[in-house]
């Protein structure tokens, strides 16, 4: 929060950061604003970067596989269990394509046009996949 007045606030601020600057010297009060803006630009950045890290740590062996397999198209569709062996063999990619899903780097259509439920790739994906290739 930036301001320029100097009154009491009746409400808690415990968890704000308060800046304030003055009315009377607003070439001061620019920079002080651009840097302000920086900063939190810069903190976003660095946030994003964290949580796309945290991403790939989170990466198994089939998680890793879908990316490299599918990063280049814009979606997918899960591995399909025709019979009973490929529905044993699926329960790892299933359960990859799961956490993929709760890290938000896939989203689901279940009622895609083609009868499958298809996979798509977040824009958080989309930086994922960015981030693994520079591996």
């Amino acid at each position: 929060m930036i301001r320029a007045d100097k009154e009491e606030i009746n409400f808690d601020l415990a968890g704000i950061r308060m800046q304030s600057y003055d009315q009377a010297d607003l070439p001061r009060a620019r920079v002080l604003i651009h840097t302000l803006l920086r900063d939190a630009l810069k903190q976003i950045d660095q946030s994003k970067s964290l949580l796309v890290r945290k991403a790939l740590d989170a990466f198994d062996a089939d998680a890793m596989e879908f990316i490299t397999r599918w990063a280049t198209e814009p979606g997918f569709h899960g591995p399909s269990a025709d019979y009973i062996g490929a529905a044993l063999l699926s329960i790892n990619k299933s359960a990859a394509l799961s956490r993929l899903q709760t890290l938000g780097i896939v989203r689901c259509v279940p009622n895609h046009p083609s009868g499958q439920p298809a996979f798509f790739w977040t824009k958080f994906g989309n930086a994922v996949i960015a981030a693994f290739r520079a591996l």
